[in-house]
């Protein structure tokens, strides 16, 4: 998704930090797999 939004990526440095206090947020993050409620704008636009 990078690739798509940030033109010439590779040449920035990014760090992608996620943080929460709720334990099952922060292993949701992890996995990577969220529902269409979690970022409709998002997953419209991949598929």
């Amino acid at each position: 998704m990078l690739q798509e939004l940030i033109p010439k990526w590779q040449e920035w440095n990014i760090l992608i930090l996620g943080t929460d206090i709720n334990e099952v947020a922060l292993t949701k993050a992890k996995e990577g797999v969220y529902s269409n409620w979690s970022s409709p704008k998002i997953l419209k636009r991949l598929s």
